[in-house]
């Protein structure tokens, strides 16, 4: 089981690689900024747990969560689109590594305008690039199916009766316990 989720994880990340190093950095950041706030905001204000598969986290932290993921997601997209390095697709494999690399990034840096109707007020407009639209997508799943992977696993260890799939980071399992929430989150560029 280990291997085919390593096996298939890997060729999935390899694949979003290829088609622009943005695909990679963007959700495994959106998780990781997923899984840190939900702690916080767990620990903060947790006082409801999610699951009994994993008693700890808390529909506070998952909300605290949510909202956090998604700011930074727009943020996080902001900065990244600046960058050709991470926006373009990589034809090959280099050994030098952050090649200047250039290519047409006009697509996600195109501005899409919303206008909403606020009751008893004005319109209220505001523009978003495409870059930001995708990360907003992003950060939803990461925020409502990519902890879904870390309950799999949770769930998976407590039919083993082991409480981390190994020591290496003191107090925080291996390093598949850090990437548990990461295997449904590299489904979703293909």
């Amino acid at each position: 089981m280990i291997l085919v989720i390593f096996q298939m994880q890997s060729a999935l990340i390899a694949s979003n690689i290829f088609k622009g190093l943005v695909w990679f950095v963007l959700p495994a950041t959106l998780v990781i900024c997923n899984d840190i706030t939900a702690y916080i905001f767990g620990r903060m204000f947790g006082r409801t747990p999610l699951s009994s598969l994993s008693p700890k986290k808390t529909w506070e932290g998952a909300f605290g969560a949510f909202i956090s993921t998604m700011l930074f997601s727009l943020l996080i997209s902001k900065v990244l689109i600046n960058f050709d390095f991470f926006l373009c697709p990589i034809k090959e494999i280099h050994a030098i590594p952050f090649l200047r690399t250039s290519c047409d990034t006009s697509q996600l840096a195109k501005d899409v305008s919303f206008t909403f109707a606020v009751p008893f007020s004005s319109n209220y407009n505001f523009t978003l690039q495409q870059i930001q639209l995708h990360a907003l997508v992003l950060a939803l799943f990461s925020s409502i199916i990519a902890p879904l992977g870390g309950l799999f696993a949770s769930g998976f260890k407590r039919a083993v009766k082991i409480k981390d799939f190994a020591n290496t980071i003191p107090g925080h399992g291996g390093i598949t316990d850090r990437m548990d929430c990461q295997i449904l989150m590299v489904m979703n560029i293909i």
